[in-house]
């Protein structure tokens, strides 16, 4: 147990610090790719989406987890996970329309409406299908959840650095870069839980 514990200390650390690297190279090609206009656009879009996110942070995983923890049968763990998916799927849609009635009454224009829907994807995305990230915590298998991380990171950042390559300087482009992210995530953790999800029909 304790050997377990350690690797996955190790493999989040290593996950740290590719983020850290990735994240320096990503904002370096965009700041140079899209000039101080674009990048302004772009950085405000990221912050409206973080805020936005905020309200799909319900059902976290301080409360899910214990309760995994303290029952194991398979089918009720996988009962709690469906009601949990389902609470922050609608937190999400809430944050994302909440978003959008933002944009709305302050009247933002079109140059940062765009950005902003595109990686908005993020608000209804991450947190529902991040129950996965809950149910492998409570399992003590931090590694594919690490290995899912830098594959969306890899994604986005190969998206940027493309963009980048190709001299293209379209902010939206760019954000769709970032929005492949949190896509490519929802895909992994779906099909890894899939696959082990029992198999036996659960009325919710």
């Amino acid at each position: 147990m304790q050997r377990r514990v350690a690797n996955n200390l190790v493999w989040m650390l290593v996950e740290r610090g590719l983020q850290v690297g990735a994240g320096i190279g990503i904002v370096a090609m965009l700041a140079r790719g899209l000039g101080p206009e674009g990048f302004a656009h772009i950085q405000y879009a990221q912050a409206v989406v973080y805020i936005a996110s905020s309200i799909a942070l319900i059902c976290g995983g301080e409360v899910v987890i214990p309760r995994l923890v303290a029952n194991q049968d398979p089918l009720a763990q996988h009962s709690l996970l469906a009601h949990a998916f389902r609470l922050r799927l609608a937190a999400g849609m809430l944050g994302y329309l909440l978003m959008c009635a933002f944009l709305a009454v302050t009247g933002q224009a079109v140059e940062f409406w765009l950005p902003v829907l595109i990686i908005g994807v993020a608000v209804v995305l991450r947190e529902p299908f991040g129950i996965v990230t809950a149910w492998m915590q409570a399992h003590t298998q931090t590694r594919p959840n690490t290995l899912f991380n830098l594959a969306s990171l890899t994604v986005k950042a190969a998206g940027v650095a493309l963009l980048f390559a190709l001299g293209v300087h379209n902010v939206p482009a760019y954000a769709t870069a970032f929005a492949l992210e949190p896509v490519v995530m929802a895909v992994l953790l779906t099909s890894f839980y899939l696959a082990r999800a029992p198999r036996s029909r659960v009325s919710h």
